[in-house]
């Protein structure tokens, strides 16, 4: 995967947000004093959890602060993705299949942070085009049981019964047509035991 681009909102001298792609080309950022380079590498320390950076209350934009906003968000978007990911039992799947690309067809993940607080993102997501409707919008979340129960009257077309992605999947193709927009998926809520390998 290579990262495409940074959006920072809220973060130190960038109010509301600003986007920076990442062309294949660039081999630097160039700028001004003062004029927000070394915030772009620093946000992506933090975002990567580089030892020894954290966020720091002092991160989140003060005018923001003051107009009522109580978290600021790192995020990066992602290109030139896998054919395939491994979860359940290592069976091969897409992030497209599994409805886990944003609206332009890339991976994003969306870190936010407390304004109030020092350390680690306050939640973690992923930016995607995603089902709406229960049961679809829940599917990465459950258990093979609750996929099981949930797709018992298509069972016969779940070629093998022990993988949670072919469940998913059959789940899917028989609800057709349904409605997908763009999310914020909640990494610790919204992806199961398994699927939190895609994270």
């Amino acid at each position: 995967m290579r990262l495409r681009k940074i959006k920072l909102t809220n973060f130190r001298g960038y109010r509301n947000t600003m986007e920076i792609l990442v062309d294949e080309a660039m081999t630097g950022i160039v700028g001004r004093n003062d004029f927000g380079k070394s915030t772009i590498l620093e946000a992506l320390a933090i975002f990567f959890e580089i030892d020894g950076i954290k966020a720091d209350k002092n991160d989140m934009n003060c005018f923001s602060m003051a107009d009522g906003e109580s978290h600021f968000e790192i995020s990066c978007e992602f290109d030139d993705l896998p054919s395939v990911i491994l979860i359940d039992e290592r069976v091969s799947t897409t992030l497209s299949s599994e409805h886990l690309l944003n609206s332009h067809g890339y991976f994003e993940i969306v870190k936010k942070f407390k304004a109030t607080t020092t350390g680690k993102p306050d939640k973690t997501y992923i930016r995607c085009q995603h089902p709406l409707d229960e049961p679809l919008n829940n599917l990465l979340g459950m258990k093979i049981s609750e996929l099981k129960a949930t797709g018992k009257d298509i069972e016969k077309n779940v070629e093998d019964k022990r993988i949670a992605s072919l469940w998913r999947q059959a789940i899917r193709d028989a609800s057709m047509p349904y409605e997908c927009a763009e999310i914020l998926l909640y990494v610790d809520k919204g992806l199961g035991t398994e699927t939190k390998s895609i994270w």
